[in-house]
């Protein structure tokens, strides 16, 4: 849970993401993102 963006400033995970064609002209190399992660149940 983030509480402060000076705590989230901490909590920085590296993870690699293709965006659909629609929203990867959008985005900028380096460029800080909020993801969600949805998993379906197994």
């Amino acid at each position: 849970m983030i509480y402060s963006k000076d705590s989230r400033a901490k909590l920085v995970y590296m993870v690699e993401a293709v965006p659909d064609a629609a929203n990867a002209a959008r985005l900028k190399v380096g460029q800080p993102l909020d993801i969600e992660l949805h998993l379906s149940p197994s």
